[in-house]
């Protein structure tokens, strides 16, 4: 043992170096993800909004083009005297440029770029539009429709720029121009009220030749065009993309994205400065760097009066070695005492809740893995099948054994149903049958009458398998195991082992003749984790359990032992007074899907959503995907025709599940809620009326729901005829 001591003192030391390099190594590594994620987020959404102005620009482009084809066409043997004299002309052209927010003005310039006509003034006031590109370029040569730079205009004195045709005469010489201006302010007003302010963003249509149209914020002085030899334009090409470069404007580093607006010479721009990246990602790493910070100083710490503790011990070590034999014997003897209780004790600790938590789980892993294989080697369906059917049985098993976890915690999401305990018993019979040896004789002494309560089946079937297989456990050699039901009354001073209001109970009576508990082992059975098997035999929630799920129905739990003379277990309920629930086809008592519906799926974890989406796609629907709050509130701000929000609880980006539910609502009351989750007693949840589907969900109970909120959303679309015709025109759309 002495002879180990360097060998300690070297590791403590080395551990006293991880406990600093390890964390910092993974705060580098979680540092560089979670800046790549940041980015690849603000690329996706820089490059939607640069579609979203893309598509506003083209709409707005070809209005225009439209406008001026009706001029043209009306103008087509209207001379230059008519121009300037007729009011009427005046009126009805100046009704069509007030038809069309978009349009500022409608003018026309002769061959010598005179002012003919504008819809701003009558009679026309004589400028000169001989300078302007729009002017010079068409009488060049027919541009078709030609968009100029952006000026201050010489009547309104507004930042404008200019949509122009030419006109040619007779013998097809150029006549002049047509022209509408447009205002830049249109533009910037709308780019005010699409953009993220968080993003510090700037949002530009840019011509392929550097002139600058509009640009929010404003240039105000500034220059309006970029050299082409500038990395910004460089940077233009192809009909959509993301970049990152500096503004060439103020020389901020911003991310762009860009869509190329349709048929046109015009960049749509979405940019977001790039210190609104870097301070979410710090954001980010604060957090992390405090928790790696705290981590690294408790490992330090630790290690440090270890190796403090170490040094001390050596030296205590090398001076007992010193001394007599039979002093260094007593503390050696001392030694494998204190190492012998503190390894008992780190044994009942973890023994006790990962050893028979990994034990039954390691057995249902086996089971689901092993049929996996098999299943991967068939290619008869029915073998499939049946193999199948025993990854399910797992499957629910697991599940089975999360629930008592949760149940002792009172966190878990309860489905109680009024049903006569009788029934109930009966048919959990087959179970118990299988959950004990042959040697152990069963007794049923059911109630002649219905003795109605209101429980969660499962919970109530979990409770008496468990009760069951505690019962085995204590007749080892065999015994009797007997289940009894009657109805008692509790009044005022009644006797009864457990405290009850007055009023009318049922009693579950379980009774064996195993070996009993002795009055410190009773004292404790409702403990979580304790229990008195072996290692790896059980996990000590059982009867935490079914203490659990009687106090949540409203009832008790009595437990008289003896040791030698074995167990009694009686568990109490309220007898309800509601008529028994009865057994239908869960998908028979909702209607049929009338139509698919448009879901909006946001989960963080790819395998989660993954299952999620293909599951929505077997039932039909029609999905969009979300990885956390901030996407999907974009994604619903783009986008009306959204019937249901199905997502997660927990998630990045600081927004939770039930945060982005109340604001998706705030922005599309119609919309409905669905929100899953694998911890039901979340407070958040308990605060609020929305839809809950427990993790793990089959496609069955998400089929459920999903009909249950299309037929609300079919019934609120009735309730309100004025909206009815929307409603069905976006189910069309869609």
């Amino acid at each position: 043992m002495f002879r180990s001591q360097p060998l300690l003192l070297k590791l403590i030391r080395a551990l006293l170096v991880a406990s600093v390099v390890v964390p910092a190594a993974a705060l580098g590594l979680f540092g560089w993800h979670s800046y790549n994620q940041i980015l690849q987020n603000a690329q996706d959404r820089a490059q939607r909004f640069a579609s979203v102005v893309q598509e506003h620009t083209l709409k707005v482009f070809e209005t225009i083009a439209l406008v001026l084809q009706s001029t043209e066409h009306r103008l087509h043997d209207v001379g230059e005297k008519a121009l300037e004299t007729s009011p009427q002309l005046w009126e009805e052209f100046r009704k069509l440029q007030q038809s069309s927010e978009q349009v500022g003005s409608i003018f026309v310039a002769d061959r010598n770029g005179q002012s003919l006509f504008t819809t701003r003034v009558f009679p026309p006031v004589p400028f000169d539009f001989s300078d302007r590109d729009y002017y010079v370029e068409q009488k060049r040569g027919d541009k078709g429709l030609y968009i100029g730079q952006s000026y201050v205009g010489k009547i309104s004195g507004e930042q404008i720029f200019n949509f122009s045709i030419r006109r040619n005469a007779q013998d097809g010489s150029f006549d002049g121009i047509i022209g509408i201006s447009a205002y830049v302010t249109y533009f910037e007003n709308y780019y005010r009220s699409i953009g993220m302010p968080t993003d510090n963003f700037a949002i530009a249509l840019v011509k392929n030749d550097g002139n600058i149209l509009v640009r929010y914020p404003s240039l105000g002085a500034s220059s309006s065009k970029i050299s082409s030899d500038n990395p910004f334009m460089q940077n233009l090409n192809g009909e959509r993309g993301t970049f990152a470069a500096r503004s060439p404007f103020n020389g901020n580093d911003r991310l762009y994205g860009y869509e190329k607006v349709r048929g046109f010479p015009v960049y749509a721009i979405y940019g977001i400065d790039q210190r609104t990246i870097t301070a979410e990602w710090l954001a980010t790493m604060r957090e992390a760097a405090a928790l790696a910070l705290a981590i690294a100083f408790c490992l330090f710490t630790t290690c440090w009066f270890a190796l403090r503790r170490a040094g001390q011990e050596e030296l205590v070590t090398r001076r007992l070695q010193q001394t007599t034999g039979e002093l260094a014997q007593e503390i050696e003897r001392r030694e494998r005492a204190e190492a012998s209780l503190m390894q008992a004790q780190r044994l009942e600790a973890i023994g006790q809740l990962t050893g028979g938590i990994a034990h039954d789980f390691n057995n249902l892993l086996t089971v689901i893995a092993g049929n996996l294989d098999l299943a991967d080697r068939r290619s008869d369906l029915t073998s499939i099948r049946r193999l199948l059917k025993s990854i399910r049985y797992a499957s629910e098993r697991a599940t089975s054994l999360t629930r008592q976890l949760l149940a002792f915690s009172r966190r878990h999401m309860v489905n109680p149903r009024t049903v006569d305990i009788n029934s109930i018993l009966a048919r959990t019979r087959m179970l118990i049958e299988h959950s004990v040896a042959e040697n152990v004789r069963l007794e049923f002494d059911l109630s002649a009458d219905i003795c109605p309560v209101r429980i969660d089946v499962s919970e109530f079937e979990a409770g008496v398998l468990n009760l069951a297989v505690n019962a085995r456990d204590a007749m080892p050699n065999g015994g009797t195991l007997s289940f009894s039901v009657r109805e008692v009354a509790l009044g005022e001073g009644a006797a009864l082992p457990v405290q009850l209001p007055p009023g009318r109970y049922v009693e579950l009576r379980v009774e064996d003749s195993g070996s009993g508990m002795a009055p410190e082992i009773l004292s404790r059975v409702y403990e979580p984790f304790f229990t008195t098997k072996d290692i790896g035999k059980g996990t000590g929630l059982g009867l935490s359990q079914v203490y659990g799920f009687a106090n949540q129905s409203g009832g008790a739990i009595s437990i008289d032992s003896e040791v030698g003379r074995g167990t009694c277990v009686s568990i109490f309920l309220p007898r309800s007074t509601e008529a028994l629930a009865m057994q239908e086809d869960p998908l028979a008592a909702i209607p049929k899907l009338s139509h698919p519906a448009t879901i909006l799926v946001v989960e963080d974890d790819a395998e989660v959503r993954r299952i999620s989406i293909a599951m929505l796609h077997d039932l039909g629907h029609q999905i969009l995907i979300a990885r956390n709050g901030a996407e999907a509130l974009a994604l619903l701000k783009a986008s009306e025709s959204i019937d249901i929000l199905f997502t997660d609880v927990v998630m990045p980006g600081g927004i939770s599940g039930v945060e982005l539910a109340n604001q998706a609502v705030a922005l599309l009351p119609k919309l409905k809620v669905l929100i899953t989750t694998g911890y039901p007693g979340h407070v958040e949840l308990l605060r609020n009326d929305f839809a809950i589907l427990p993790k793990p969900f089959t496609r069955l109970d998400l089929e459920l729901l999903i009909r249950s909120l299309v037929q609300q959303l079919d019934k609120d679309v009735a309730d309100a005829p004025s909206l009815r015709g929307e409603a069905v025109s976006q189910h069309l759309a869609i």
